[in-house]
């Protein structure tokens, strides 16, 4: 089956109009990966990626979840996000 045999009917749950709620949710984790995803732009788009590069790209991601976690921004501080960015910096420093 492919996506575009995809259809939710009128009434479902899946089709029932998204709260305020969520949508300041999801746009707070947007906001909070985006760094993420610049990272991951500026090191794809080398040719040849070398640890120079990346300790100081790995140190911003650090930076900038420690940030979040201690003041967090508006659209980034709820519970879930607060545990999400923990999470994160916990993988991250897996690695450190």
């Amino acid at each position: 089956m492919a996506f575009t045999e995809l259809s939710i009917a009128p009434g479902t749950r899946l089709s029932a109009p998204i709260e305020d709620e969520m949508w300041l949710a999801a746009s707070g984790f947007v906001w909070f990966l985006h760094k993420f995803k610049d990272a991951t732009d500026l090191m794809s788009g080398s040719m040849y990626p070398t640890l120079s590069t990346m300790i100081p790209v790995f140190r911003i991601l650090i930076w900038h979840v420690n940030l979040v976690i201690k003041r967090p921004a508006a659209e980034f501080n709820s519970e879930h996000n607060i545990l999400f960015a923990r999470i994160v910096l916990d993988k991250l420093q897996e690695y450190r």
